[in-house]
Parts: C-alpha cells; sequence; structure tokens
C-alpha cells in the first residue's frame, strides 16, 4: 500500500514538472516573440536593403514605373541596381514597394560612416564629373534626357538633349534644374567590363 501511494506522488511530481515546463517554454516562447518585435521595430528599409545586397530585387516607383536588377549598393537615400550594361540609381522616397529582399531571419546591417553621408548628390557629381549622358524619370511622370552639368545642395542642372546624343552645344535644347525630390530614377548605359 505505502508503494502505491509512492507512485502517485511520483505521477504528481511528474505533472507538475510536465505543466512547470510547458509553462516555462510558453513564457519563453513570448518572450523571444517580444524581443523580436522590438527589434523588428528598429529595423528601417535601407537596413533591409543593405542585408539584400547582391540580390534580385524589384522596386516600384512613385511614377509607376517598375525597375528591377542587382542591388548593388545603398546610399543614404538612394539605392544602385543593374543589369548588363544599365545602372539606375533610384532616390528611395520615390520608392512605393520592393520585391526580392532577403529573407528577414538575415540580420539587418547597419550603415556605415560613408554609407550615411552618401547620397543622391554624391552620385549625380561623379555622373556630372565624368560627363555621362542619363535619362532621368521623374516622380511627376515623363523622362529628361541629357547630361548633368552642376549639382547643388538639393538639385542638379540637366543639359537636356536627345537620348542617345553627346552634351555638345548644337544638340543642347535647353539647361534644366530638377530638385532631386522629384526624381525618381536615373538610368545610365556603363561601358562593358574589358576584364569580362
Amino acid at each position: 500500500m505505502g508503494y502505491g501511494r509512492s507512485v502517485r506522488w511520483e505521477e504528481l511530481f511528474a505533472e507538475l514538472e510536465g505543466h512547470w515546463d510547458a509553462l516555462s517554454a510558453s513564457e519563453r516562447a513570448g518572450e523571444i516573440a517580444e524581443r523580436t518585435r522590438a527589434e523588428l521595430a528598429r529595423v528601417q528599409l535601407m537596413d533591409r536593403l543593405r542585408a539584400s545586397l547582391g540580390r534580385e530585387v524589384l522596386l516600384t516607383l512613385a511614377n509607376g514605373q517598375r525597375v528591377s536588377g542587382e542591388l548593388r549598393r545603398v546610399g543614404a537615400d538612394f539605392v544602385l541596381i543593374g543589369g548588363g550594361r544599365v545602372e539606375l540609381l533610384a532616390v528611395v522616397s520615390s520608392v512605393v514597394a520592393v520585391s526580392g529582399l532577403a529573407d528577414q531571419s538575415r540580420t539587418a546591417e547597419q550603415a556605415g560612416p560613408v554609407a550615411t553621408r552618401l547620397g543622391i548628390g554624391s552620385a549625380l557629381r561623379r555622373i556630372a564629373r565624368d560627363r555621362l549622358p542619363v535619362s532621368v524619370a521623374l516622380v511627376a511622370g515623363g523622362e529628361v534626357h541629357g547630361t548633368p552639368r552642376r549639382v547643388g545642395a538639393d538639385f542638379v542642372e540637366i543639359a537636356e538633349h536627345p537620348a542617345g546624343a553627346m552634351s555638345r552645344a548644337d544638340e543642347i535644347v535647353r539647361v534644366s534644374a530638377l530638385p532631386f525630390r522629384a526624381i525618381a530614377v536615373v538610368r545610365r548605359e556603363v561601358e562593358p567590363d574589358p576584364a569580362v
């Protein structure tokens, strides 16, 4: 008879331990979920983009245009995507959706000190310095073809000329100043890499 009571106590303790383990696991799962939500609440779109470098992405822009390619660089306010002989600088404020981002479990990367300073103006200054022709898709719709001449704090001056033409005086139709906030994407063709 004493043996029977001992078994019941063991069963009771085993049952209590089982409940305790289940409760502890449930609390741990809840705590992990809460921490995950708190971490995700601090992640910005630019962090998710940096975690997706090298992936094929599709951007939907405010002007309705969709552009895709390999995500090559993430600046302070722009992304560079490319494919083939075309590179696109998309102003992030004009992006309304991004598809193709890396899995959420991949660690989002914080911006380094250089990336936080390199904005669309820096990229456009480089293009202007090299006198490279571009096509600029505007947020409001339409495109401007030409060569960037000067880049200010919040605008770029484009010497407009027909697409595919060079910035020669006889080809220039007009010079237009475009505020950065009016730009959706800047498209340029790049020279093929001779090493390939």
